[in-house]
């Protein structure tokens, strides 16, 4: 009873905020979202051990232009994502490239596991859609879609050469600060 009712407050907890994201809500934190800083709390919060991911030796310094929290959140779902479905003891691979032109930010999140097919990939950022019958609840990717969204980014998965899956999450950065 205790795991089922919080699972069922996870799903309210992530449908209050695809609301909120959807919705008018002003989400403005007051902090500033250094990506070192958006990474760094990102990983903590999936309460993955440091040895499970591959970082770079130093993320760009630039400030995304959306609130902290969201740009957390975004980036959270992801890892976790990559976490539950990368194959059991395979390490996450994280990196963020700032575009050439300077104007945004790209969070590139790899798994090692089996990757998807093409219809899967299709799929995968639809409210309530799983990959597989492991635990979640469908709506990690849709409220990292909604963020995206909402903040002139983007979400793109790839399938890169060898296994498992890749997806990059654009966001624009704050200019002349």
């Amino acid at each position: 009873a205790e795991e089922g009712v919080g699972r069922l407050s996870r799903i309210l907890d992530q449908l209050l905020m695809l609301a909120r994201v959807e919705g008018r809500v002003a989400f403005e934190d007051g902090e500033c979202s250094a990506v070192a800083d958006v990474a760094e709390l990102a990983l903590r919060d999936t309460g993955a051990d440091a040895a499970c991911f591959e970082l770079p030796r130093a993320w760009p310094e630039v400030e995304l232009a959306l609130p902290r929290e969201l740009a957390v959140t975004a980036l959270r779902n992801l890892v976790d994502n990559a976490l539950r479905h990368g194959g059991e003891g395979k390490r996450v691979t994280l990196q963020a490239e700032l575009a050439p032109a300077g104007g945004e930010l790209t969070f590139r999140v790899r798994d090692r596991g089996p990757g998807v097919d093409e219809q899967a990939l299709e799929q995968m950022s639809r409210r309530f859609w799983r990959a597989s019958k492991r635990q979640g609840s469908g709506l990690g990717l849709a409220i990292v879609v909604a963020i995206a969204e909402r903040f002139a980014g983007r979400l793109e998965f790839v399938r890169p050469e060898g296994d498992g899956l890749e997806a990059r999450l654009t966001f624009p950065v704050r200019t002349g600060s």
